[in-house]
């Protein structure tokens, strides 16, 4: 009965962090959607405490469950790439003698020669230049990995399928909302970005998001077929889907980004080609 308790316990904490770290990535999705290279100084601090908040809510969760959540996966080579991203970026900051950057980095050893004359060459230097813009990477490449390992996690307890990628679809639509009264509106800029500052990056995030919102209508409807009828609740939930997806892309064709609608265009027909070949099967 104690160690009943206890795993309850266990799962509400892992629900509530996994909750907490879905509005954590909702919150930047919707607020922090400029891109590094182009947010200033105090947008780039505040930023870092949300990938702060970001690594010490997937920490807490793996702490909670007591166990990596990869060790399910037939492959290790999955493990070691997950951990190898963030890794990948630590290694630009590791202090490496001269004689090494040479042979790494021979361009970043050019610059640290010609700081010879001025008597401030250092014995070891990181591969990077600027290591303050390297350590936001880093915390970048470190929140990707938590964001995989625990959206893996949750679809693979297989309780939804589709529960991964009802945050994705919701802010997606909102974001369609946004900007087609952007557009309609007939703003100074005269197109849809939504919290965006580029429309490309605002384009790009819709059509990712397109090909959830369409399919998880047309699964409702593809399962009702399979049994036979079709319940209001089944109804309610495709009519919400298709019109999620409308939203998304009138978002896209507003948008005025032709990369984008391209890229649309592609991902639906790319669905249309494993849609038949599944039927077919």
């Amino acid at each position: 009965m104690v160690a009943r308790t206890r795993g309850q316990r266990t799962s509400l904490l892992a629900i509530l962090l996994l909750a907490s770290l879905a509005a954590v990535l909702g919150y930047a999705v919707v607020f922090l959607s400029t891109a590094v290279a182009q947010a200033d100084q105090a947008e780039r601090e505040y930023r870092n405490y949300y990938l702060l908040a970001v690594g010490v809510l997937g920490l807490a969760y793996w702490i909670s469950v007591r166990h990596w959540p990869l060790d399910d996966v037939p492959s290790r080579a999955l493990q070691w790439l997950v951990l190898l991203l963030p890794c990948y970026a630590a290694l630009q900051l590791l202090p490496l003698p001269i004689f090494v950057l040479r042979v790494a980095s021979p361009a970043r050893a050019e610059l640290l020669d010609a700081l010879a004359p001025l008597l401030i060459r250092p014995r070891f230097a990181p591969l990077s230049v600027v290591p303050s813009i390297t350590v936001v990477h880093f915390m970048l490449f470190a929140s990707y990995a938590v964001v995989f390992v625990l959206v893996r996690e949750i679809a693979s307890r297989r309780a939804s399928p589709w529960l991964p990628v009802f945050p994705v679809i919701a802010i997606a639509a909102w974001h369609g909302v946004w900007g087609l009264a952007q557009y309609l509106g007939g703003g100074p800029d005269g197109y849809a970005h939504g919290t965006y500052p580029v429309r490309n990056h605002f384009a790009g995030f819709l059509e990712l998001s397109l090909p959830f919102a369409l399919a998880s209508p047309l699964s409702v409807l593809w399962r009702a077929f399979q049994h036979g009828r079709l319940s209001p609740t089944s109804a309610l939930k495709a009519c919400a889907g298709f019109a999620s997806a409308a939203f998304v892309f009138l978002g896209i064709i507003c948008s005025l980004s032709r990369m984008g609608f391209l890229a649309t265009m592609c991902s639906l027909a790319w669905m249309g080609a494993v849609s038949d070949r599944e039927a077919a099967r």
